[in-house]
């Protein structure tokens, strides 16, 4: 059921060619239809909606120093609601009482990391990074308790909300920051040294 509608990767040059960047995102195709045609033309209940997108910039700041950029980011949700006008053949000409569920979760995402790699002469090189990652969820579950009113196919002639209430609810939201520093230095044509903390 996912499929997804991308464009071409942007690419281009930064500063005379002392960078580079490349850029894509992408939605739901679902999504499109559904605001177009509807949730009845592709015969769905509930449409995932979803996007995501990645970018990367690279920049030479001195002939022995570049600085890149890495990001990745999503974001998903869809909207589960119970149809109160649903058909129950066993049910025919009566008057009863039940619960709808609504389902709302939505999930979001982002990596990212920042990048500088710097030269020393022909022997060696460092590189530092700084790099954060980080999710967040939200998912609201939703009763609605109803009268319903039956005709003789079992079709829903009337309904009336009684009450409602939330029966779940998770909202959590988790990310880290990190960095670390390498070096490397070939001291000899046989050994090299290497460091790094995090």
């Amino acid at each position: 059921q996912r499929r997804a509608q991308q464009d071409a990767p942007r690419r281009g040059g930064i500063d005379g060619g002392h960078g580079s960047y490349i850029f894509s995102i992408r939605n739901s195709t679902l999504e499109i239809v559904d605001k177009i045609m509807g949730l009845s033309t592709i015969s769905l209940t509930a449409v995932p909606k979803y996007w995501d997108c990645q970018a990367k910039v690279v920049y030479d700041l001195s002939p022995s120093h570049s600085l890149s950029f890495n990001m990745l980011y999503g974001d998903s949700r869809i909207n589960l609601a119970g149809d109160p006008q649903e058909e129950d053949e066993l049910r025919r000409n009566v008057l009863d009482s039940s619960s709808v569920a609504y389902l709302y979760p939505r999930t979001r995402q982002l990596t990212a990391g920042l990048n500088l790699r710097s030269l020393f002469g022909n022997n060696g090189y460092a590189t530092l990074t700084l790099y954060t990652s980080s999710s967040s969820v939200d998912v609201d579950v939703r009763n609605d308790f109803a009268v319903r009113q039956r005709g003789p196919a079992g079709e829903v002639l009337s309904h009336k909300v009684i009450s409602s209430q939330r029966a779940f609810s998770n909202n959590s939201y988790e990310a880290f920051l990190g960095g670390s520093c390498d070096l490397h230095y070939q001291i000899h044509p046989l050994h090299e040294l290497s460091a790094g903390v995090q």
